[in-house]
């Protein structure tokens, strides 16, 4: 397609966008937006190229406003290569050009070859973008990916070469497609520790006063240094009326991470040829006393030097998947790329962390795993079975 003909008569559609400055001007906003439309439109149900034009200002289907962009100031595509590829998979097949036109120059994206649909978020951006958030152009919009959508990408590729052999998944943790899980033992919170230890230090003064009276007091912060035994009683009172939110943090990293079950799922293909391109969608029921944790709970760091560095998101924090509810469902979809035949692949990088509460002792919860691949003309479905004890 011309790109004059573009910036002059085209209006914006499924294949073509247009906008009135760059995308990148120090702002993750703009980051955020580049990525929604970039992704958007790589998942667009057409075969044709798709455009996004920079330095035009459309105010309704005729007028617009020739406004370009700044030529000195022009991005490096490399710059743009490299947001898409550390943040969507797989990777996206575009170009940045400049364009000159009637004396004025024009930021121009040619997004090609997208047949490698449905393209995802790789990891989290900011606080909206979650990894397993997927996009498509829909007319003048960008809207999120529905199951309809993905249904609609595999079934066009139904007509290329489908995968034929048998695929199973397993719990990683027993390699069997039942496993047996404890629901949640009784234990003591940290924050309620706390408590019990400045209650026993208060009682004890109750019974000696002059306890207190011998103590070298010093002030100190809640998480100072100084011991709750060298506390005065005023401090250790105070200190009691926020321990819950004092300890919120302990409390939620001592029950989401040691208290919670850790579970993964194997995927062994057992043909003879690669299973291409693949997504797995791993779905829980939404029941009462069934919680699959959201994020990684990283273990508090108390420090009371103010010149501390502060603490660095973990491997597993930064690449724990995405949870999502919809409905009666509690969905997690995740890209795994090609399943090599004989070779057991994990489906998250990180396991999921599940609590079970004692309300579930004795039920049995069904798991549905679903493969959706670029070479299958149906997804695969299986359902595993977990026993809480």
């Amino acid at each position: 397609m011309d790109l004059e003909d573009i910036i002059q008569f085209e209006t914006e559609s499924t294949y073509c966008d247009f906008k009135a400055t760059q995308y990148i001007q120090d702002s993750k906003d703009k980051v955020r937006d580049f990525l929604v439309d970039i992704m958007s439109f790589a998942n667009a149900d057409i075969d044709s190229d798709r455009f996004i034009v920079e330095g035009i200002k459309h105010k309704n289907d005729v007028e617009r406003i020739f406004l370009g962009i700044d030529k000195e100031n022009f991005k490096d595509p490399a710059i743009y290569q490299q947001i898409v590829h550390q943040n969507i998979e797989p990777d996206i097949d575009f170009d940045y050009i400049l364009f000159e036109f009637n004396g004025k120059y024009y930021g121009v994206f040619k997004i090609t070859n997208c047949n490698q649909q449905p393209y995802l978020m790789k990891k989290d951006y900011g606080d909206r973008l979650k990894r397993g958030d997927s996009y498509i152009r829909k007319g003048r919009h960008n809207t999120k990916m529905e199951r309809r959508d993905f249904d609609r990408i595999y079934n066009k590729k139904s007509l290329q070469k489908s995968y034929i052999g048998d695929v199973e998944i397993k719990f990683s943790e027993n390699q069997e497609s039942t496993i047996q899980l404890s629901s949640l033992k009784e234990f003591v919170l940290p924050s309620r520790q706390a408590a019990e230890k400045i209650e026993g230090i208060l009682e004890k003064r109750k019974k000696n006063p002059f306890i207190e009276k011998s103590l070298f007091l010093n002030p100190s912060s809640f998480f100072g240094s100084t011991p709750y035994e060298s506390r005065s009683t005023e401090e250790l009172e105070r200190n009691l009326s926020i321990i819950s939110q004092a300890y919120s943090d302990d409390d939620a990293y001592e029950l989401y991470e040691h208290h919670s079950q850790k579970i993964n799922f194997l995927v062994e293909n057992k043909g003879q040829q690669y299973i291409e391109d693949a997504t797995i969608e791993v779905t829980f029921p939404k029941m009462e006393g069934l919680l699959v944790v959201d994020k990684i709970y990283e273990k508090p760091i108390h420090n009371s030097n103010p010149l501390a560095l502060p603490q660095l998101r973990s491997f597993d924090s930064m690449n724990y998947p995405s949870i999502k509810e919809q409905n009666d469902s509690i969905i997690i979809l995740v890209h795994i790329g090609a399943i090599k035949h004989l070779i057991p692949v994990n489906t998250f990088d990180v396991p999921i962390r599940v609590i079970f509460s004692p309300l579930l002792s004795g039920e049995i919860i069904e798991v549905q795993c679903k493969i959706y691949a670029k070479n299958l003309t149906d997804p695969i479905i299986k359902n595993l079975k977990i026993n809480i004890v």
